[in-house]
C-alpha cells in the first residue's frame, strides 16, 4: 500500500493552509465591509408608519363551498430581516376589499418599521401575503399571492413633512394594494443601540486581524493591515473614526496598520476627523448661545473634547503638532 512521499504530503498540508488562509482573509473582508456601511450609516435611520388601505383583484375566484370560507385573509411579515408583523383582518372576498376610508373606520392597526435608506447591503421589505379562506375554516386557506414593497420605495415615496403618502404595488394576474405610509426619524435610543452593534462589530473584525497576524502559520509577508476599505475606498479607521467614542478602537487600527492618510469617497479619516471636531464644537457653541440646560451643554462639551482626542491621535499619528482646543465658532 502506498501511503505517498513525505513531499507529497507536505505539499498537501501546505495547501491546506493556504486555502484556510485565504478563506479567513476573504471572511473578514466581507464583515469588515458590511461594519463599514454600517458606521457610515448611522444617522440614516428612520421610521416607517404604515397601514393597509384596499386590495384591488383583477378576478375573484368563485366559493367552491366545501369547507373553506370565502373571505380574504393573511399576514404582514417583512424580509431581511425576516419576521412577522400581524395578521390582516378577514374580509369578504370582492373586486375591492376596503380597509380604511369606509364607515367602518380603520380595520387595520398602524405599524412601524426600521430603515436606514443609505444602507444598500441589506435591502429590507414589507410582504403581505394574501390568501382565500380563514385560519379557523376546517380547510387550509389558498394563497392567492404576496405583494412585496421595498422599503426603501415606501421610504422615497414618503415627504419629508411627515405626511401621510399612498403607495401601491401591482401582482400580475391578481391585481393591487394600497397602503398609507410616512416617515420619521428614528428616536436617539434606538440608533445609539445601533451604534453599540456597529463598535461590536468594527472590534470584531479587528481582533480578527489580529488573530490572524498572530498565527504562527502564517507568513510575515502575508499578514494583513488594518486598511480594509469598503465602498467608495472608506476604511475601517474611517468606521472608527464616524462613530467619534471609541479611541481604543482607532487605536488599535493605528497600530495595525490603520492609514489616517486613506483616500476615499469621504475624504481621508484626517479630513473626517477635522470636520466631526469642528461641528462639535459648533454645536457646543450654539448651545451656549442658546443657553440649552445644563446637561445638554456638559454633553456637547465631552462630545467636543473627544472629537479633539481623536483628532489629536490621528495627527500624531502623521507627525503634525495637534491643534487647537476649540476651533473658532
Amino acid at each position: 500500500k502506498c501511503h505517498g512521499s513525505p513531499s507529497n504530503h507536505g505539499t498537501a498540508m501546505h495547501r491546506s493552509r493556504d486555502l484556510d488562509a485565504k478563506y479567513n482573509i476573504l471572511k473578514i473582508y466581507i464583515n469588515s465591509v458590511y461594519e463599514i456601511e454600517k458606521a457610515m450609516t448611522l444617522s440614516n435611520w428612520s421610521i416607517i408608519d404604515f397601514h393597509l388601505k384596499r386590495l384591488e383583484f383583477d378576478k375573484v375566484p368563485e366559493s367552491d363551498h366545501s369547507g373553506r370560507s370565502h373571505v380574504v385573509s393573511g399576514i404582514i411579515r417583512t424580509k431581511n430581516p425576516d419576521g412577522e408583523l400581524g395578521t390582516i383582518p378577514e374580509k369578504q372576498l370582492s373586486k375591492h376589499v376596503l380597509y380604511s376610508g369606509d364607515n367602518e373606520g380603520n380595520d387595520t392597526k398602524e405599524l412601524h418599521l426600521h430603515n436606514n435608506f443609505s444602507y444598500t447591503l441589506q435591502l429590507r421589505y414589507l410582504v403581505f401575503d394574501m390568501a382565500e379562506g380563514s385560519p379557523n375554516d376546517s380547510k387550509r386557506p389558498i394563497k392567492i399571492g404576496s405583494f412585496i414593497f421595498s422599503l426603501n420605495e415606501i421610504e422615497r415615496n414618503c415627504p419629508s413633512s411627515g405626511e401621510w403618502a399612498p403607495v401601491w404595488r401591482k401582482l400580475t394576474n391578481v391585481g393591487q394594494i394600497e397602503i398609507a405610509a410616512k416617515r420619521r426619524a428614528a428616536d436617539k435610543d434606538y440608533v445609539m443601540k445601533k451604534k453599540e452593534e456597529v463598535r461590536f462589530g468594527l472590534k470584531g473584525q479587528v481582533d480578527m486581524i489580529e488573530k490572524f497576524n498572530g498565527d504562527p502559520k502564517i507568513p510575515s509577508d502575508a499578514r494583513l493591515t488594518a486598511n480594509v476599505k469598503g465602498i467608495g475606498g472608506v476604511s475601517l479607521l474611517h468606521a472608527a473614526v464616524n462613530l467619534l467614542d471609541s479611541v481604543s478602537l482607532i487605536e488599535k487600527i493605528l497600530k495595525l496598520g490603520g492609514d489616517p492618510l486613506g483616500e476615499s469617497k469621504c475624504g481621508t479619516p484626517l479630513d473626517m476627523a477635522k470636520k466631526l471636531h469642528h461641528r462639535a464644537c459648533e454645536k457646543e457653541a450654539d448651545a451656549k448661545r442658546q443657553h440649552k440646560p445644563k446637561a445638554f451643554i456638559e454633553g456637547q462639551a465631552k462630545r467636543c473634547a473627544q472629537a479633539k482626542r481623536i483628532l489629536d491621535i490621528l495627527l500624531a499619528k502623521v507627525g503634525s503638532t495637534p491643534g487647537p482646543d476649540r476651533l473658532p465658532a
